[in-house]
């Protein structure tokens, strides 16, 4: 009988789970639709999801079939209580031929569970966070097989994401209310540029973080009622899926995942039911909707749960769109901040991303660091970001008009005619900005020394603007975006439908995938926070990994089975000890072989390299290259490690010098080392696009570098102009230099 089951392939379609998604209107339809559509492919009895109540920390049965159904949410088990507790404690599937006869089960009189003998369970997870179980049962004893347990475990790794957004939804006790007045500010504020471009236009301030919250305000009575908000809600939906779509074509699954949130919230039923309710009485349908997102916005923005604060954006992206719908003002509007100027206390990078892909023609960050990885994003996406230290941008009004000079790095408000028009040209030719792609196929310098020049990759929509800016391939993939840009782990599928497509787009071109780069300045809000006095010298890239096997597990997996039947390079970030080099290369072939073992086709003989980013690995370089399959030099981490300088701290910037002496030594070590051992080193990080130390670099003996995709064609025109024995000369010379002034006179 089991031979009749549908395959893994099926039970785990991710657009199977998708739609029903896009079908349900609540948590517990779409539940419903998953139990119906599990129980039918594995052609079981039954099929149940427990949910973990995180307050009293319990299994909650909110969905069956099979089960009396009367029994749900009645059915509550503790940790650790019956099989579903254990396996949700444990973290661990349970497979039982005879569930009676295990001493862990426990009968629930009126659930009809007796007659039902086999028994699988698999743990809910996001991350290392528990969600809840996913349970099927049936008649025939020792019915579910080994296969079966990795198909569940796969539908509950889908599962997870949409079920714990969800579930925030639920966490809503009480609604209050706070006002947080805004006063009009004009004038200049002067910052750092960090991505280029003259822009003008509205602006919208995000700073809920610092004032509890900003509210909506209907333009005017809407004279909308009941059958206008239906309307409005339909145009919303079919809005957002739209922008989904068109963000996925643009930039790639993994940032077109992050507009879920708001379909969520889009159809929860306690927000729409608490606008219905309020409409029925006869009220304008427009200054409902602007109350009661106004209510959640302030709920949102005073939770002590950081994913509730985060929704803020979301909930008023979704509210301005409401309003907009009820006045017929947004039919063919699939953009909330086109045009607009974003300014905010701080940007995550999902943030930069959404704001993107909703046509945002620039944004004002205060305080960060340019390397910080909101600033990458916004360099990498092509639109203009500027620092400033003033937090009185903050208080700037709505809509106010506002002139961002991503040159020069300045804001300013409410400008007159005479300062708009002396910025003309650069508005009216913005877009012609920057050096362009590359003009010659490969890159040389002009005695013929050949030099590559790659790509660093975040998103997997880059991968096409690479190529037409001329990069020979990439050299470095940050796969820790997909995970960044979310609110919640992408699983094992969904990472390897992103390398596939990297990996499918790049060709016969290189690729260098390194793993999961979190900690410091790059934290995961889903996870567990853990205080850190230091977190840049913390828990963080491959120490995170290697305290963190099941994730760092799922990467590997997606990445060797993306990587089957062609070339694979994966490379760990701060790498600091030859134990953690082998511990990490350990955990690759471990996943090498649970691959095999069951029978999933994969790459079992990838290159494995590191990024020398610490003193340590500087000064075990010979070790960690004889164990290593090529280099690359990170130097933004190098440069804070070796100069004591948190480099988002703008405090210190002025300390962070990418032209002190120990650096340029250290890379010269890092070389000397690669060509004794013969393997290929690269070198990337801001150093490797700029103007002046690129011919340094050049003569200190480098061939190859990887930098942003719009730096690539710029690079190339320093390096066709340079004369290498000039450029070795040079590097012998700063080299030899003691003090920074004398390095940068040198430069």
């Amino acid at each position: 009988m089991a031979n009749n089951k549908d395959t893994v392939e099926l039970v785990c379609s991710i657009a199977e789970l998708s739609s029903m998604f896009e079908e349900s209107h609540s948590l517990d339809e779409f539940l419903d639709a998953v139990v119906r559509t599990v129980a039918a492919h594995m052609r079981a009895a039954v099929c149940s999801i427990y949910l973990f109540d995180s307050y009293d920390q319990t299994l909650v049965l909110r969905a069956t079939q099979g089960l009396n159904r009367e029994s749900i949410g009645q059915i509550r088990l503790k940790m650790g209580e019956g099989l579903c507790g254990v396996a949700l404690k444990e973290l661990r599937p349970i497979r039982k031929a005879v569930a009676s006869q295990s001493r862990h089960f426990i009968p629930v009189p009126g659930s009809f569970e007796e007659q039902y003998e086999a028994f699988l369970v698999v743990p809910i997870l996001r991350g290392l966070k528990r969600v809840g179980v996913l349970v099927v049962q049936d008649g025939q004893p020792d019915y579910f097989t080994k296969d079966d347990a990795r198909a569940l475990q796969a539908i509950a790794s889908q599962l997870a994401g949409t079920i714990e957004n969800a579930q925030l939804l639920l966490s809503l006790r009480e609604l209050h209310e706070e006002s947080s007045p805004e006063a009009p500010v004009g004038g200049h504020y002067k910052g750092r540029a960090v991505s280029p471009g003259v822009v003008l236009g509205p602006a919208s301030v995000w700073s809920f973080r610092s004032r509890g919250g900003q509210r909506l305000e209907p333009a005017a009575p809407s004279g909308a009622g009941l059958v206008e908000f239906r309307d409005a809600i339909r145009r919303s939906e079919h809005q957002l899926i739209t922008v989904q779509r068109e963000t996925e074509e643009s930039l790639g699954h993994e940032v077109a995942m992050i507009f879920s949130a708001q379909q969520l919230l889009l159809r929860d039923e306690q927000i729409e039911g608490d606008m219905l309710r309020r409409i029925e009485t006869g009220r304008d349908a427009g200054e409902v909707v602007a109350e009661v997102f106004n209510e959640y916005i302030q709920l949102f923005a005073a939770s002590d749960m950081e994913m509730l604060r985060e929704k803020v954006h979301d909930l008023k992206d979704l509210g301005h769109r409401m309003l907009r719908n009820l006045s017929s003002e947004g039919e063919d509007d699939v953009g909330d901040y086109h045009g607009h100027i974003v300014i905010s206390a701080e940007f995550l990078p999902s943030d930069v991303v959404k704001l993107v892909a909703q046509r945002v023609a620039g944004l004002v960050m205060v305080g960060g660091g340019m390397t910080s990885h909101a600033s990458i994003l916004a360099r990498a996406l092509g639109v203009p970001l500027v620092i400033v230290e003033d937090d009185g941008v903050l208080h700037i009004r709505d809509d106010s008009l506002v002139l961002l000079d991503g040159i020069q790095g300045s804001l300013l408000v409410a400008p007159d005619a005479e300062v708009v028009e002396s910025y003309r040209s650069l508005l009216e030719h913005e877009a012609g900005e920057g050096a362009g792609p590359v003009q010659h196929e490969t890159t040389h310098t002009k005695d013929g020394t050949r030099i590559t020049l790659s790509a660093n990759i975040n998103l997997m929509g880059e991968v096409a603007l690479a190529w037409t800016q001329g990069a020979e391939g990439i050299g470095l993939y940050r796969s820790e975006f997909p995970f960044l840009i979310r609110n919640d782990f992408p699983s094992e599928e969904e990472q390897l439908r992103i390398y596939l497509s990297i990996l499918e787009q790049a060709g016969e071109r290189d690729v260098v995938f390194r793993t999961l780069d979190i900690g410091a300045d790059k934290l995961l809000s889903y996870l567990p926070a853990w205080n850190e006095a230091n977190p840049a010298l913390g828990l963080r890239s491959i120490r995170f990994s290697l305290k963190n096997r099941p994730i760092f597990a799922q990467q590997l997996r997606a990445m060797l089975r993306a990587g089957a039947g062609r070339p694979l390079k994966i490379m760990f970030p701060l790498v600091s000890s030859l134990e953690e080099l082998r511990a990490a290369k350990g955990c690759v072939a471990e996943s090498i072989h649970d691959l095999c073992e069951q029978g999933i086709h994969c790459n079992t003989e990838p290159e494995l390299g590191i990024m020398v980013e610490t003193p340590a690995a500087v000064e075990l370089i010979d070790a960690l290259a004889r164990e290593s399959d090529f280099l690359s030099i990170g130097t933004n981490d190098l440069l804070q490690y070796l100069l004591a300088v948190d480099r988002t701290n703008e405090h210190v910037a002025d300390l962070y010098i990418d032209h002190h002496p120990a650096i340029f030594r250290s890379i010269r070590k890092v070389i000397d080392a690669a060509k004794r051992a013969n393997i290929p080193l690269s070198l990337c990080g801001e150093m490797a696009a700029h103007p002046r130390i690129v011919p340094i670099l050049i003569g200190m003996g480098l061939r190859s570098l990887s930098i942003e995709p719009r730096s690539v064609g710029a690079v190339q025109a320093v390096i066709m102009a340079l004369d290498l024995a000039e450029a070795e000369t040079k590097a012998a010379a700063v080299l030899r230099s003691d003090e920074i002034g004398q390095t940068l006179a040198l430069l």
